[in-house]
């Protein structure tokens, strides 16, 4: 189950921007959060990586969308939802950075394949 963090950027133009806007909150897996001048943060919730890669494609090609910065992405797979492998209160940094490159990693990869 992926979920990002974003920033975006939207275009200046008052109806670009309107537009944009109103398809981010059309989707059913996008939250999006209060914009404040052109920047608007926003949440994808995605049930798989299929579904996420389209919908990143479709933000890509979205008019009115400037710029996208990833803040986060976390790619959540059966071991780490049962709180194993640098799940909380493991007392390791290591693990949870290691989870953190991995779903980078995985995230990134232009052949949607994962290690």
């Amino acid at each position: 189950m992926p979920v990002s963090g974003l920033a975006i950027t939207l275009m200046s133009d008052p109806k670009t921007r309107r537009d944009a806007l109103s398809a981010l909150e059309s989707s059913q897996y996008i939250d999006v959060g209060e914009l404040v001048g052109n920047r608007l943060a926003i949440v994808i919730d995605t049930p798989d990586s299929g579904t996420d890669r389209d919908l990143w494609q479709w933000l890509n090609d979205l008019p009115g969308v400037a710029f996208v910065d990833v803040v986060s992405v976390h790619m959540a797979d059966d071991d780490q939802d049962a709180g194993t492998a640098g799940g909380p209160g493991n007392g390791s940094g290591t693990s949870t950075d290691a989870a953190a490159d991995r779903d980078y990693d995985a995230s990134s990869s232009s052949q949607g394949t994962q290690p």
